[in-house]
């Protein structure tokens, strides 16, 4: 337990110590808070149209939780598509690339424990990503009661559920980027692989609403993004938690085959 929190606190030194992680922490924000912007801007749109036409059945189901707070949930998700790859080329890639990679082979470490503190470094830092995305329900909230609705209309259960879900996303990235850059030295390469394997599986869902017969449901449930979907309208699911907790351990397990067939033991 000493050596895995020893491992962990220097991938945490590691990350924050790198140039890609502060361009990693900028860009989310940056481009988080543009679609948060814009998202808003068009919900109150839609509110000035309906006062104008004096719809109040309409203005009445109006809430910041469907127009807003769920698209949130999946931007935040299409900006990890392309920033945790980037966050996780270096976790193996780095260390085969600057020779470490067999010192700490030789070194009374078992793999597994590297392999775990690699992850909890590198989610650490996705999890705190999703907790900054709190800001935008909290200023929603702030201003709600001053909205042209004139009430807030967050719902923080269903909320808190939704930033569950984009948590679960994120480690099941952060897992799939780890098994790539397990099986390359180079950090690009691994980035790549990683990023197209992400996107196939983001457009699962897509293609099994075009595939008829068995495949269909079976290439819907295997994308990630029907799953956050359940997540984002507030419902917390056992089928939805299977399928995150199972396919994080499964790469998880990928990488420590790979780092076992590298002669790694443990």
């Amino acid at each position: 337990m000493t050596a895995f929190w020893g491992l962990t606190i220097k991938e945490l030194k590691c990350l924050w110590g790198s140039f890609s992680a502060w361009v990693v922490l900028f860009a989310f924000n940056l481009v988080v808070s543009i679609l948060f912007w814009l998202r808003l801007l068009q919900y109150e749109k839609v509110v000035q149209n309906y006062e104008h036409y004096q719809d109040q059945v309409l203005l009445s189901r109006l809430n910041f939780d469907d127009v807003i707070i769920k698209y949130l949930f999946m931007n935040m998700a299409m900006v990890f598509l392309f920033v945790i790859p980037v966050m996780t080329m270096r976790a193996f890639a780095e260390e085969k690339r600057l020779k470490t990679y067999e010192w700490l082979r030789a070194q009374p470490i078992q793999s597994l424990v590297l392999l775990m503190a690699k992850f909890t470094g590198i989610y650490s830092f996705v999890v705190m990503l999703c907790l900054m995305g709190l800001v935008y329900p909290l200023v929603l909230e702030a201003v709600g009661s001053t909205s042209l609705i004139q009430e807030s209309v967050i719902d923080w259960a269903a909320t808190v559920v939704g930033f569950i879900g984009v948590g679960l996303l994120g480690g099941l990235f952060v897992a799939i980027g780890i098994f790539f850059s397990a099986c390359n030295e180079n950090q690009l390469l691994s980035a790549l692989m990683a990023f197209l394997f992400l996107l196939v599986i983001w457009f699962l869902k897509s293609a099994g609403s075009e595939v008829g017969g068995l495949a269909g449901p079976v290439l819907a449930y295997l994308s990630p993004l029907g799953h956050l979907d359940s997540f984002s309208r507030g419902t917390l699911r056992l089928e939805d938690l299977t399928y995150f907790t199972s396919t994080i351990f499964f790469f998880l397990w990928l990488s420590h085959k790979r780092l076992e067939s590298d002669g790694w033991g443990g």
